[in-house]
């Protein structure tokens, strides 16, 4: 996956794990960029300067969300490009001040120090694990939300402030 991209990425100062992580998050959007660029730093894959750098890239909904579905919202107003540039522009002008990773120390060979090599099936599993928690969350706050709304022994204001609280977190 990283190896067309390389030419790209080449003085970004990210190494090819950076750049798999990067790449994870403009694709599949947050979480799953977040939850990466985490499980790289946790085995120490990128440097913790790297995963800062790459956490605020990779906390961005997708391309592919912004363009089907929030797009069509704004197309009436504003041209795709000056859309995405909008986007996408404070990002770019974020990667010049990374710097704690030279490319020069980047090992060419994608994988680890053991040689095993990322797995497509490694980043569904990751992908799969991620949407069940947040539909648990989804449906625990809303149960509790329920609960709160049914609850006749709460005054009005207060049920009204954690109904609308609590509706945040399910969003």
């Amino acid at each position: 996956l990283v190896r067309p991209f390389a030419v790209i990425f080449r003085f970004s100062g990210l190494s090819p794990e950076g750049i798999y992580v990067l790449l994870t998050g403009l694709f599949c959007g947050c979480p799953m960029g977040a939850k990466t660029c985490a499980d790289f730093l946790t085995e120490k894959r990128i440097s913790p300067g790297e995963a800062r750098f790459l956490f605020a890239l990779c906390n961005h909904p997708s391309p592919m969300f912004l363009t089907g579905f929030v797009y069509p919202m704004f197309a009436a107003h504003i041209p795709l490009s000056s859309f995405v540039f909008a986007i996408y522009m404070p990002l770019l002008l974020l990667a010049p001040r990374h710097s704690d990773v030279p490319f020069s120390s980047c090992n060419p060979k994608f994988g680890d120090a053991s040689g095993s090599v990322f797995s497509l099936d490694t980043a569904i599993l990751d992908s799969a694990e991620i949407l069940v928690k947040i539909g648990g969350y989804l449906i625990f706050y809303s149960i509790l939300i329920l609960v709160i709304q049914n609850t006749h022994g709460i005054p009005d204001p207060v049920r009204l402030f954690f109904s609308g609280v609590l509706e945040i977190t399910t969003g």
